[in-house]
C-alpha cells in the first residue's frame, strides 16, 4: 500500500490549496515550450512570482501574461491567479573583458577603394568628407 508523494501531499495540507499541488504537477503540461525559460518562484495569495532567467524572455512572457493567466486558471481547479508577476531569477555570467591584440593595422596601410573614394569626394562639406573618411577606416581596422 505505497502511495507516492503527490498521493499524499493533498491529505496532509489543507484542500482548499489543492490547486498548488495540481499546478506544481501539471507545471510543464501547462506552459508547454515555454516550460524551459519559467520557473515558478513563489505563490502569494492571488499571485504567482515566476522566475526568468532572460530580460528578453522577461519582457515576452510580461507581454504573455494574459494568455498565461488564461491557460493557467483553464488547467487548474478552483484556482484563484488573478495576476503573475515576472523577475529576473538569473543573470549570465558575462565574460570578463578582454583587450584585442594589437596586430590591426596602421591607419597609413589603409588605402580605400575606388568605388569608396569616388564616393567621398562627392560630398561637398569638407568636414563631414573627412568625418565619413575615418569612420571608413576605423571600420576596416576593426574588422
Amino acid at each position: 500500500m505505497s502511495k507516492s508523494l503527490h498521493e499524499l501531499l493533498p491529505t496532509v495540507f489543507n484542500t482548499n490549496h489543492a490547486w498548488k499541488f495540481q499546478l506544481l504537477r501539471q507545471w510543464q503540461e501547462i506552459l508547454g515550450n515555454l516550460s524551459h525559460v519559467v520557473h515558478l518562484e513563489k505563490i502569494e495569495q492571488t499571485t504567482l512570482v515566476l522566475g526568468v532567467n532572460d530580460s528578453c524572455w522577461l519582457q515576452e512572457l510580461y507581454l504573455l501574461s494574459p494568455l498565461i493567466l488564461t491557460t493557467i486558471n483553464k488547467k487548474l481547479e478552483n484556482a484563484p491567479i488573478k495576476q503573475l508577476r515576472f523577475k529576473l531569477a538569473g543573470i549570465k555570467k558575462s565574460q570578463p573583458y578582454e583587450p584585442r591584440p594589437s596586430v590591426l593595422p596602421q591607419i597609413e596601410d589603409i588605402t580605400l577603394r575606388s568605388a569608396e573614394q569616388q564616393a567621398l569626394q562627392r560630398v561637398k562639406d569638407p568636414e563631414l568628407q573627412g568625418v565619413l573618411k575615418q569612420f571608413l577606416i576605423r571600420c576596416y581596422t576593426e574588422k
